[in-house]
Parts: C-alpha cells; sequence; structure tokens
C-alpha cells in the first residue's frame, strides 16, 4: 500500500531537485529568468519538504517518547526548536573567531553529531533539530556561507551511508509491482517524442 505514495513522491522529488534541474538546464543552454525561477522554486521547496518532513517525524515520535515525560505532543515538538536552537548558537559560540575551513568543517561535524544525538536521546526526529539548527546559523552566525560550503563535503559519504542502511533495510516488493518499471520504460519513450514533436506546435516562436 505504501509503494503508491512512496513512487510519487519519488517522482515529485526528481522534477523539483535543484541539481537536476540545474543539469538539464546547463546541458540545453537555458539561461534567464525562468531558470532562476525554476532554481528558486525548486531550493524553496526542498526546504519546505525538510521542515514539514521534520515535523511530522517530531510530532510522531511525540506520540510514543512524551508520554513517558507527561508532555504533550506539541510541548515535545517545542523542545526540539528549543534545541535545534540551541545547537545552532552553539555551533555559532563554538567557532568563534576561527578561521580556516578545515577548523570549519571539524566545527561542523561536532555539531551535527552533537544535535543528532541530542534529538535521538530526546526521541525526536534529528532532521528536524538538524534543520532548525541550521536555521539559527544562518541567521546569526557570519560563517553561515562557509558552513554551507563543508556542508557539500559531507553530502556525499552521508549520501552513501543512507544507501548502505536503505539497502539493508530493503524488502523485494510483490511480484506484480516489478511491472512498474516496464510500464514506466514502454510510457516514457513515446511520451517524450510525443511532447517533443507537440511542444513546438503549440508554443510556436514563443
Amino acid at each position: 500500500d505504501l509503494l503508491w505514495p512512496a513512487s510519487a513522491v519519488g517522482a515529485m522529488a526528481g522534477v523539483s531537485d535543484h541539481a537536476f534541474i540545474e543539469r538539464i538546464a546547463d546541458r540545453s543552454g537555458a539561461q534567464g529568468p525562468v531558470r532562476s525561477l525554476l532554481q528558486a522554486y525548486a531550493t524553496s521547496t526542498s526546504v519546505l519538504a525538510v521542515a514539514v518532513l521534520g515535523l511530522s517525524l517530531a510530532l510522531a515520535r511525540a506520540q510514543d517518547s512524551a508520554a513517558t515525560l507527561g508532555l504533550t505532543p506539541v510541548e515535545w515538538l517545542l523542545a526540539a526548536l528549543v534545541v535545534g536552537v540551541a545547537c545552532g548558537l552553539l555551533f555559532h559560540l563554538f567557532i568563534g573567531g576561527w578561521g580556516g575551513d578545515q577548523k570549519t568543517f571539524l566545527a561542523t561535524v561536532a555539531v551535527v553529531i552533537f544535535a543528532s544525538g541530542m534529538a535521538a536521546g530526546m526521541g525526536i526526529s534529528p532532521l528536524l533539530v538538524g534543520a532548525v539548527a541550521g536555521l539559527t546559523v544562518s541567521l546569526v552566525s557570519e560563517k553561515a556561507e562557509r558552513l554551507a560550503s563543508e556542508l557539500q563535503r559531507l553530502e556525499h559519504p552521508a549520501i552513501i551511508v543512507i544507501l548502505v542502511f536503505a539497502g539493508a533495510m530493503w524488502q523485494p516488493p510483490a511480484l506484480d509491482f516489478w511491472m512498474l518499471p516496464a510500464i514506466y520504460l514502454l510510457v516514457r519513450a513515446p511520451a517524450v517524442f510525443a511532447s517533443a514533436w507537440i511542444a513546438p506546435r503549440v508554443v510556436g516562436d514563443l
């Protein structure tokens, strides 16, 4: 039952990914306000998706974790926001007047690990805490741009770790669902040719 909504979410993520849009625009040589608008939409929707997912995970976990301390889910969510803000301020104080990319990288790793550990210990969403911490850093720290560049160094190793865990937890679906990739390939090829033939005739010289 979860495969269909998961496939829909994956399709939406594919067409709204910032890197995907940028790669297609580079290959086609597209420049101008439309490209900037699409990239801005992709970035904003990604941020919104992370925020909504973090809130959902936090509220879902709060149903079980909050009861042990006698807190309501809303109070537990506020606790997650407070921890995220505290971690962001901690990074701002920890990095201080340091210079150099290596120290910024180490401080970034330390704060991410600390924020995730705090969230896991409290039973709330590490994703939400990390997002709030990053938002706090972007608002109060002068090294926000350097932090963004340093986080890119963590992106690929993190993706590899996530894929390893995802592969370990994956279970093959029923045989009927294996028809989806075949149907996709059969539909995609004629759709691409048809859209390439229809688009110039509909849009014209615009």
